[in-house]
C-alpha cells in the first residue's frame, strides 16, 4: 500500500477511536449517575469505560500515530464531541436529550472542516529514525516555541502553588487551559516518537539500542498526567461550555503547532499549495466546536451528577497541591453530552489520546 494509503487507514482508524473512546465517556457518566455512591474502583461501567480507552490507546493509537501526520490527528479530535453529542442525544447509556438544531449544524460544520482538513493535510507519512527526531528536536523553530510553552506552563504552576490567580478567573482559566493543552501536544508528539521507534524496529532498525529512545518513553509517561491535572483544573474553574471548548479549540491549535513544527510537515503543505484549504478545515472544525458547546442545551440531569472516580484520583494531585476544590452540585452545568465529555474526556488521542480522563467541577 502507498504511504498516503496508509495516511488513509490511520484517518479512518482515528474516527473509530473517537467514537470508541465517546462511548466510553458515556460509561463513565453512566458511572456518575448510576454508581456514585460506590467506590470508584466498584463502579462497573466506570471500568468499562476506562477499558475501552485502554483498549483504544493500545490497539488504534500506534497505528494511527505510526501513519498519520500530526497536523491532521489534531482536527480529527473535534469528532470525539460529534460522537458524544450524537450518542447522548439517541440515548446511549444516559437520558436522552433533545438538541437544537443549531447544534446539528454545529455537527455538520465540524464534520465538514474535519474532511476539508483532513483532504489538504499531507499525506506524505514518514518515519524518522531516532537520529532524525534528536536533529529535529534542536532545531530553534521547535526549540524556542516549546521552551516558552513549558516556561509559561511553570509560572502557572507557581500562581497555582502560591495561590496568587483568583478562583474562576478568566487569567485563571486561560492559563491553566494553556499549560493542559502545552503538556498535551507535547505528549501526542512523544508518543508519537515512541509509535514511530516501534515501527522502525519492527522493519528491521531497532531503534531501542539508543538512550534517547527511553527518553522519549519517559516523557510520555510524566507529560500526560501532568496533562490530566492541568486539564482538570481548567474544567474545575470555568463553566463546561467555556472551559470545554477553550481546551478542545487550544488543543488542535497547539497540537497542529508543536507537531507540524517537530516532524517538519509543514512544508509538504506549502509545497502542494494547500495552506489555505486546510486552514479552512481547521477554523471550521474550530468554530463548530465553540458553537456546539454554545448553543447546547443546559441545565440537564447531567447538571446534577456527582464527578466520576477518576476526579478521586486527581483530587490528591490537585487539591492540596494546586488549590483546586470539589465543586458543588450547584456549580455543575452543560448537557449530558458535554458533561459526559468532561467526565471522560481523553487527551490523546492520545488522547487521546489512552490516559484515564478527567472529571470537572465546571463552576458558572
Amino acid at each position: 500500500m502507498a504511504v498516503s494509503g496508509w495516511v488513509w487507514v490511520g484517518i479512518g482508524l482515528m474516527c473509530l477511536g473517537q467514537f470508541t473512546a465517546s462511548a466510553g465517556m458515556l460509561m463513565m457518566k453512566r458511572a456518575s449517575n448510576r454508581e456514585a455512591h460506590k467506590p470508584f474502583f466498584q463502579r462497573r461501567w466506570w471500568w468499562l469505560g476506562l477499558f475501552s480507552f485502554i483498549s483504544n490507546a493500545v490497539f488504534l493509537d500506534a497505528v494511527i500515530y505510526m501513519t498519520t501526520p500530526i497536523v491532521i490527528i489534531a482536527p480529527l479530535n473535534a469528532l470525539g464531541l460529534v460522537f458524544s453529542t450524537l450518542l447522548a442525544a439517541v440515548g446511549f447509556l444516559v437520558p436522552k436529550e433533545r438538541l437544537p438544531k443549531v447544534g446539528w449544524m454545529a455537527m455538520v460544520v465540524i464534520v465538514a472542516g474535519v474532511v476539508i482538513a483532513s483532504v489538504y493535510g499531507p499525506k506524505n507519512e514518514t518515519s524518522p529514525t531516532m537520529a532524525d527526531m534528536v536533529r529535529l528536536v534542536r532545531r530553534p523553530a521547535f526549540l524556542y516555541p516549546v521552551l516558552s510553552a513549558v516556561g509559561l506552563a511553570g509560572v502557572t504552576t507557581c500562581l497555582l502553588l502560591l495561590k496568587l490567580l483568583k478562583p474562576r478567573s478568566h487569567l485563571k482559566v486561560i492559563l491553566c487551559a494553556l499549560a493542559a493543552t502545552t503538556f498535551g501536544s507535547l505528549s501526542v508528539i512523544c508518543f508519537k516518537a515512541v509509535s514511530i521507534c516501534i515501527l522502525n524496529t519492527v522493519n528491521g532498525h531497532n531503534q531501542f539500542d539508543q538512550w534517547q529512545t527511553y527518553i522519549f518513553i519517559v516523557a510520555v509517561l510524566a507529560i500526560a498526567p501532568t496533562n490530566i491535572v492541568f486539564m482538570n483544573k481548567t474544567f474545575e474553574e470555568a463553566s463546561a461550555m467555556y472551559g470545554m471548548p477553550l481546551y478542545q479549540s487550544l488543543f488542535i491549535l497547539s497540537t497542529i503547532g508543536f507537531g507540524g513544527l517537530f516532524y517538519d510537515e509543514f512544508p509538504t503543505l506549502l509545497d502542494n499549495g494547500a495552506v489555505v484549504p486546510f486552514t479552512c478545515g481547521v477554523v471550521l472544525a474550530i468554530s463548530g466546536v465553540l458553537a456546539l458547546a454554545y448553543f447546547s442545551p443546559k441545565g440537564s440531569a447531567a447538571g446534577s451528577t456527582r464527578a466520576s472516580g477518576i476526579h478521586d484520583i486527581t483530587d490528591s494531585l490537585m487539591g492540596s497541591r494546586l488549590g483546586s476544590r470539589r465543586p458543588s452540585d450547584n456549580d455543575m452545568c452543560g448537557s449530558t453530552a458535554h458533561q459526559a465529555f468532561l467526565d471522560g474526556i481523553a487527551p490523546l488521542s492520545p488522547v487521546r489520546e489512552g490516559s484515564a480522563p478527567p472529571t470537572p467541577g465546571a463552576h458558572a
